[in-house]
């Protein structure tokens, strides 16, 4: 695998979803714990910064984050879902990645995404048992 630093334009989407629908209490290690906007995209950048500098044997100094709102309107869940899957690929090469409070954040952030994504809501929850009728969509899997 490979990974590289995502912008910081990049963890500021993500944190902007985040932060400012109110999903910034974090479940992690058995307690739920409250993050400024800034704490999650510092945990965030860190996980990044320690994946790259893990995968290629470097020590590249993390810099300072801070949160700068990145949206002119209405934050895209898809976008959020791609940044964040994006995200987990660059920064998940350290071993204890799995563990993390980063990746914690990354599965509330594409939770919380798929939740916003267009006619979502609308879906079955529990589908029901096959019927004539569905013999022709069953083809098409």
């Amino acid at each position: 695998m490979s990974a590289f630093i995502v912008s910081k334009r990049h963890i500021d989407y993500l944190v902007t979803f985040v932060a400012t629908r109110g999903y910034t209490n974090i479940y992690h290690n058995g307690e739920h714990k409250e993050y400024t906007a800034t704490e999650i995209g510092t945990i965030l950048t860190e996980a990044n910064y320690k994946s790259v500098n893990h995968r290629y044997s470097e020590d590249v100094d993390t810099p300072t984050y801070t949160h700068r709102v990145c949206a002119n309107g209405p934050i895209n869940a898809a976008q959020v879902i791609k940044a964040a899957r994006c995200f987990e690929y660059q920064s998940c090469e350290y071993p204890e990645y799995k563990e993390s409070l980063a990746k914690a954040i990354i599965e509330k952030i594409i939770s919380m995404a798929i939740d916003k994504l267009p006619g979502y809501s609308d879906l079955e929850w529990d589908l029901p048992e096959w019927t004539a009728d569905d013999n022709q969509v069953r083809r098409l899997f």
